[in-house]
């Protein structure tokens, strides 16, 4: 049996470790970063209707987790839209379903590729994905994503870029230095999320904020924000 990838084992292994030892709504909640749940969940909903998210509109969540996003859709719009969360974890998987609109669909995934139909979704969001994966794993994630997505839909997602997120890069270096095994962090410049974008066939709508400026040490969880659209 081939091994699963490092981005498997390393969240099977945080998700343990968090369940044994705290109750489950602060594991469910620390495993997917750590901060607010609830606040984090509502700014990426939010988020998403900026963006023109509305009813009758096709998701898909990539690396949902435990349903920060998906239990504020539930409580926006019901089954008033169509929404398929993927993850690598069965246990966030479940608690995510319990705490979503029954008609929410989730698929459990060990890879790069994303278990929906070419041209079936609207949007694709994928918050604290790609700030976990290599960039050749990434650059194979968006060629799935870009496939599952219409022509004009939008892909919303998160990532870490230097040297705004220097914080999180040197508390990465101290953990790879003492051998303390955690999910992988990984950034990248906005110039290689155009040049990627544009061999795949997207436009850039956007980056949030517009633009950065210093070095952030003190809010770890503030990730920068990329906008593309699917060309048609």
């Amino acid at each position: 049996m081939p091994k699963p990838p490092h981005f498997v084992r390393d969240y099977r292994r945080l998700v343990a470790q968090l369940a044994a030892k705290r109750p489950l709504d602060e594991a469910m909640a620390l495993a997917v970063g750590g901060g607010d749940y609830e606040a984090i969940g509502a700014a990426e909903a939010e988020l998403l209707i900026e963006c023109g998210f509305a009813a009758g509109h096709s998701l898909i969540d990539v690396g949902c987790g435990s349903g920060r996003l998906s239990s504020h859709l539930s409580k926006r719009f019901g089954d008033a839209i169509t929404y398929l969360g993927v993850d690598v974890i069965p246990e966030l998987l479940d608690y995510a379903r319990r705490r979503s609109a029954p008609a929410y669909r989730f698929e459990l995934t060990g890879g790069l590729t994303v278990p929906a139909a070419d041209g079936c979704a609207d949007f694709v969001a994928a918050f604290s994905v790609f700030t976990h994966l290599r960039h050749v794993e990434t650059a194979s994630y968006l060629r799935d994503i870009r496939r599952t997505l219409r022509p004009g839909g939008l892909l919303v997602f998160s990532f870490l870029e230097l040297p705004y997120h220097a914080r999180i890069f040197v508390s990465t270096a101290m953990r790879n230095l003492v051998g303390k095994c955690h999910p992988e962090n990984h950034f990248l410049s906005r110039q290689s999320i155009m040049r990627m974008g544009a061999e795949l066939e997207f436009t850039l709508e956007k980056f949030l904020p517009r633009q950065r400026h210093g070095t952030c040490w003190q809010s770890p969880s503030d990730h920068s924000i990329a906008v593309l659209r699917a060309i048609g």
